[in-house]
């Protein structure tokens, strides 16, 4: 008989008993199902706060007729990002909540100096830096949203404006994002002398093409164009004389004012 085998079979056996003994696993799947219960009530309680929230906000500041006959660039631009500081708010009060929850003490993590300087060194610099940038181009009206702006070798209409990034839509229609830290020098088309829009267009050329004939086409284009918004622009269309040669490239530009 190896007596041996038969003390290891005991001793698990006895192990195993006193871990049953010491943790009551009814009461750890109770508590689980009712955190997790929890959880689930508190997510959906937020998802309609804040889609609800957001809809509400939007239909009121943005969507209706009355604010939108006196709504101008900055009134716009202040609604989007009250309505952005609104999801944020609720964002941190849902992770709040959930942290709570799954007994987290949120409290001592935020006293915390230590962590607080490890998530600065994660990568939350952008963030501190996106929202400082956002603040002062709110505060100096450097651009509002709707304005033409020119932003490094951005030029395009502002779609939206955030504490964190600002949305251009180019005139060639392509949506550019650009992180506020990144903004340092901004050129508003929209305003003094420079107030209006204007396209560029390179119009690509065969050798054979007859450079008169295109001019002639352009001129009558100009000629009707500026009949036809007379009250609003001295020049509607303008013909860039520079031809690119080797590359048989020649540039235009649209200008409405």
């Amino acid at each position: 008989m190896n007596w041996s085998t038969l003390l290891k079979g005991t001793s698990t056996t006895k192990k195993t008993n006193n871990i049953d003994y010491l943790i009551n696993w009814d009461n750890v799947l109770h508590t689980l199902l009712s955190r997790g219960i929890q959880i689930i009530i508190t997510t959906i309680i937020f998802f309609l706060i804040w889609h609800i929230g957001k809809r509400l906000l939007t239909k009121y500041l943005l969507k209706n007729p009355k604010f939108q006959e006196r709504m101008t660039g900055r009134k716009r631009t202040l609604a989007q990002l009250g309505i952005a500081l609104f999801q944020y708010t609720i964002l941190l009060f849902y992770l709040y909540s959930i942290l709570t929850l799954m007994g987290i003490p949120v409290g001592t993590l935020l006293a915390s100096v230590g962590l607080v300087s490890l998530a600065l060194g994660m990568g939350a610099q952008g963030l501190v830096s996106d929202v400082i940038t956002g603040m002062n181009i709110l505060s100096e009206g450097e651009y509002n949203i709707g304005d033409t702006v020119k932003i490094g070798n951005y030029t395009g209409t502002v779609l939206s404006f955030t504490l964190r990034n600002t949305r251009l839509k180019t005139t060639n229609g392509a949506v550019i994002y650009i992180p506020n830290r990144n903004i340092t020098v901004v050129e508003n088309l929209s305003h003094g002398s420079h107030s209006g829009w204007s396209m560029d267009i390179n119009l690509n050329l065969s050798v054979e093409n007859n450079l008169t004939e295109i001019n002639h086409a352009v001129d009558t284009v100009n000629a009707a164009l500026k009949d036809k918004f007379k009250n609003k622009s001295k020049r509607a269309l303008k013909l860039l004389e520079s031809l690119i040669k080797p590359a048989q490239v020649l540039p235009i530009k649209f200008i409405f004012k």
